[in-house]
């Protein structure tokens, strides 16, 4: 007679032990490369640790399968508690399996760009510029709102994805008002840092975030050589130290600053001059500076002019404006409609940003204090208007006596083979309180790259969003209407009516 064991085989009753043991190791494993990055040997441990218990799981039920045939059928009470048991701990792995698999999605997820014109991927261009950076870099976003834009924290979370350097935050100014920087005016403002042993090495400010600004600046931080920019001096122009504010500015851009005087005999303009700025001369230049200065701009010059009105004409500065393809009236814009606070603050509309490539780094309109009427000339070529004053302006001369009728313009680009130039009606939009008014700090910042030549640095295109619409026949349209309105209704009502009619 054969005998019929008295207590299941040790892995029969412990199956469902090993099981819940296996996931209570694959959850640990999975935390383990979660909080890591990527596996260590303890994570490895623990994932063999979860295989051998699912092994002997899998033995266990093997047994118990034997064990069932030869058990007697008064004892079936006990299969069935292993069983329940054995079905608690299917449900348990189950839901650790689901919570390892959102921990590791929140940790680490992936996501996929099905959009058309992949609106929501980085170029080739940045994943190379973000290879070569040299150390951790931090993306620090300040926004006078209580929350991002939503836009904008997709394309940091984006650099984040690309690369285990970069590190992002975001700052806003209601929440936390000590860590806002000192150029920060309530405008959003993204700063690009370069640490190194916990310490900022480079610092970049990026007023528009969009991928090329941004990715233009990680290239500068990539390459730190300082570029130098010579302020005019010599004839009553704004020194650099005047104007600490845009100083500051340009230094956070990777510009040093330096004066220079072309009054001397021998004087020239360095040949490691960026750009040459003249900024609200009152002394009219000599005719050799004329000279110097136009044939500086005729072979590859870059020149940034920041206009004021003067005390007197100066008539070499207009004739030299002349043959960059402009002119200047005497006295101020006054502008009663397109104006901040006061007709003699006009504003520039910003407007389409595509306009012009200096228009990408600009965040908002801009005031332009204390402008002068300047004209573009009907045949000159190479010049384009950036802002424009309304149809009903006019100018103001000294005497208070109305002069000419506008539209003028408030500031022009220049573009003739390699060389460049930058016109503004008003230097006084760089100065003290002016820098910080909208868009000027932003737009007087993008100017002098775009004259210097470091807006070329990249050139990523902007992806205007794709708008997929289906055009419906209006007979489909109607058939859609009627189907959805009384066909589905009678149908359901039909079906419903069968069923009661069969089951009563």
């Amino acid at each position: 007679m054969e005998m019929k064991p008295e207590k299941p085989p040790l892995l029969v009753r412990l199956a469902g032990a090993f099981l819940l043991a296996s996931g209570f190791f694959a959850l640990a494993a999975i935390v383990a490369f979660g909080t890591y990055g990527q596996q260590t040997p303890a994570g490895y441990a623990l994932a063999v640790g979860g295989f051998a218990c699912l092994a002997a799981w899998l033995v266990g039920r093997a047994q118990s399968r034997k064990w069932e045939k030869i058990v007697p059928r008064d004892r079936n009470s006990r299969r069935r508690a292993l069983l329940g048991f054995n079905a608690i701990a299917s449900v348990a792995l189950l839901g650790i399996l689901l919570i390892g698999a959102n921990y590791i999605a929140a940790r680490r997820h992936f996501t996929f760009d099905l959009t058309q014109n992949r609106v929501n991927s980085l170029s080739d261009q940045t994943h190379k510029a973000l290879e070569k950076l040299p150390s951790p870099l931090r993306l620090t976003y300040f926004h006078a709102s209580r929350q991002i834009d939503p836009t904008t924290q997709s394309l940091l979370d984006a650099y984040a994805r690309a690369s285990d350097k970069v590190r992002v935050e975001s700052v806003s100014a209601l929440r936390e008002p000590s860590r806002l920087p000192p150029s920060f005016n309530g405008a959003p403002l993204l700063v690009a840092q370069l640490e190194k042993d916990g310490k900022v090495v480079q610092r970049q400010e990026i007023s528009v975030a969009d991928e090329q600004n941004l990715t233009s600046a990680l290239l500068k931080l990539a390459n730190p050589q300082a570029e130098t920019l010579y302020f005019l001096s010599g004839h009553g122009e704004v020194a650099p130290s005047q104007v600490p504010e845009m100083q500051s500015a340009l230094a956070a851009q990777n510009y040093e600053v330096k004066t220079l005087s072309l009054l001397p005999k021998d004087a020239k303009i360095p040949a490691d001059a960026a750009a040459l700025v003249i900024m609200a001369p009152q002394v009219d230049l000599s005719a050799r500076e004329v000279q110097i200065l136009s044939s500086y701009f005729a072979n590859k010059g870059r020149l940034v002019w920041l206009m004021s009105p003067a005390r007197a004409k100066l008539p070499r500065f207009e004739t030299l404006l002349k043959s960059l393809g402009a002119s200047v009236g005497s006295g101020t814009v006054f502008d009663a409609q397109q104006a901040y606070q006061s007709p003699q603050l006009p504003v520039g509309i910003r407007g389409d940003g595509t306009r012009h490539p200096l228009l990408r780094g600009v965040n908002g309109d801009v005031v332009f204090p204390g402008a002068v009427p300047l004209q573009i000339g009907a045949r000159a070529t190479g010049i384009t208007p950036i802002f424009t004053t309304s149809a009903q302006s006019q100018s103001l001369k000294p005497d208070g006596s109305v002069g000419e009728k506008g539209p003028f313009v408030l500031a022009a680009a220049i573009e003739r083979g390699d060389s460049r130039a930058l016109i503004s009606s008003s230097a006084a939009l760089a100065v003290g309180e002016g820098l910080s008014l909208f868009g000027n700090k932003s737009f007087l910042l993008a100017g002098i790259n775009w004259v210097v030549g470091n807006e070329a640095l990249i050139s990523i295109p902007p992806k205007p969003p794709i708008s997929s619409t289906l055009q419906i026949p209006d007979a489909s349209a109607r058939f859609a209407a009627l189907f959805s309105i009384l066909v589905m209704p009678l149908l359901a009502l039909f079906i419903g009516v069968a069923v009661w009619w069969k089951r009563r």
